[in-house]
């Protein structure tokens, strides 16, 4: 799981085939002719209390929000984070089962910076489809 600043390696989210053009550990790589899993490391802060004076600035990356368990709840990305985090702890946050989580425990939160908005998504849609985040569920009743 996420926290105590580490470098996970695993399989990149992105599956690369045929002729597509792809960035490959900083070179474009043309005509790629069979499938290739990427590996790619991603390093995670440590976990931080999820609060109004704990939120870093100026990172663009993905996040995870835990509950008071250490269970991933939400897994979400922003340029910077800190505006989405800030959206959360705040009343005008719309997903009512994270908000009901975070004003009923402490929470904690980790990132990994991730400057290239593409990248992001790819990361965001990958670590929901790992941890299958209750907060993070479409169509949730109580969200």
């Amino acid at each position: 799981m996420f926290g105590k600043q580490k470098t996970e390696r695993f399989l990149h989210p992105s599956v690369l085939s045929f002729n597509f053009i792809i960035k490959f550990f900083g070179r474009i790589v043309k005509g790629v002719s069979l499938a290739l899993e990427v590996f790619m490391p991603l390093t995670w802060n440590n976990d931080l209390v999820l609060n109004q004076t704990n939120i870093v600035n100026d990172v663009s990356g993905i996040y995870a929000i835990k509950d008071s368990g250490m269970n991933i709840i939400y897994i979400g990305k922003g340029d910077p984070i800190s505006d989405r985090l800030n959206f959360h702890i705040s009343d005008r946050e719309n997903n009512f089962l994270l908000k009901r989580i975070i004003n009923s425990q402490r929470c904690f939160y980790c990132y990994a910076a991730v400057p290239m908005e593409e990248d992001r998504v790819e990361w965001e849609r990958y670590y929901i489809q790992r941890y299958n985040p209750v907060c993070n569920i479409q169509g949730n009743p109580l969200r």
